[in-house]
């Protein structure tokens, strides 16, 4: 009798014990569905995100392309059709773009995507606006976009150094030497007709002087720099200058750029008109007559 109440302990340890591992055994596959199902949701969104991401850079590509209008304008259809006030693309702090959504063929909402489209041509090139001549002479003549004046374009934000900012981005840019290319040498090899041709191409006041065309702006080349040259390739680049915090960045991370390319060209692909050179003689015989948005060009090439 005894002995077959021990069996009997014995049989339900073992039933409990057998439970036990079941229970667990159910539990963890509950668990591992749980996670597989949510790793499977996740691919999903996953999958839905960037196919929406895709929708909206096909979209604004495709916009970009129905535009034929020679010069950018706020009333063209790439700026009209993604601005709006919804959210902060540029995360600057001000709202830039609105929400396009996207329906299946029940015209249920499958998700939405912000298109934020900027004209390039119309900010500030960090790789290559660099100081404004200031010399009493007022030589300067718009040879290169070189000329736009960074050092007042930084001093308009109330940074919190724009001095400092201004002389640590030439120094990035331009290496140990300190120079456009590799100091002390012709790179572009342009020296015999820059000292000869009757333009102050480096503004700094004076025409022609000896070694003119040795360590001028355009041997600064962001597309294949020279020497211990270096680019910042994105505007969030400009973040690597230490002098340069995170509020300054913000600031004026809207205006600046990195990519524009200006080809000097007009609207119809001509090379343009130096109208530094042009006297009123060229002007009055018809051989320039600009249409408004060509003089616009002109301005902006100028300035």
């Amino acid at each position: 009798m005894k002995e077959m109440n021990n069996n009997k302990g014995v049989a339900l340890i073992l039933v409990v014990s057998i439970l036990a591992v079941a229970g667990i055994m159910a539990v963890s596959f509950a668990f591992t569905m749980r996670l597989e199902l949510k790793a499977a949701n996740n691919f999903l969104e996953t999958a839905r995100a960037s196919y929406l991401a895709e929708a909206g850079v096909t979209y604004a590509q495709a916009v970009l392309k129905e535009d034929e209008r020679g010069i950018d304008s706020l009333e063209d259809t790439w700026y009209t059709v993604f601005t709006g006030s919804d959210i902060d693309n540029d995360s600057d702090g001000n709202p830039d773009s609105k929400w396009i959504y996207v329906y299946n063929e029940k015209d249920e909402t499958v998700g939405r995507y912000a298109v934020l489209v900027r004209d390039e041509a119309s900010l500030l090139n960090i790789n290559i606006a660099t100081k404004h001549n200031l010399s009493p002479l007022r030589l300067t003549e718009g040879w290169t976009p070189y000329e736009v004046d960074l050092q007042k374009f930084l001093a308009t934000f109330g940074l919190s150094d724009s001095q400092k900012i201004y002389q640590d981005i030439l120094d990035y840019r331009f290496g140990i030497d300190g120079e456009p290319g590799e100091g002390m040498v012709d790179d572009n090899e342009n020296e015999r007709v820059l000292g000869s041709d009757g333009i102050d191409n480096n503004a700094d006041g004076i025409i022609d002087e000896a070694g003119e065309g040795i360590d001028e702006p355009m041997e600064f080349v962001p597309d294949a720099p020279y020497g211990d040259d270096r680019i910042f390739e994105t505007p969030f680049e400009f973040t690597k200058i230490r002098s340069i915090s995170p509020e300054d960045f913000n600031s004026i991370y809207s205006y600046i750029t990195a990519y524009s390319v200006d080809k000097n060209v007009d609207v119809e692909g001509r090379s343009r008109e130096n109208i530094n050179f042009m006297d009123a003689t060229s002007l009055a015989s018809g051989a320039f007559t600009p249409t408004e948005d060509e003089l616009l060009l002109f301005v902006f090439y100028l300035f």
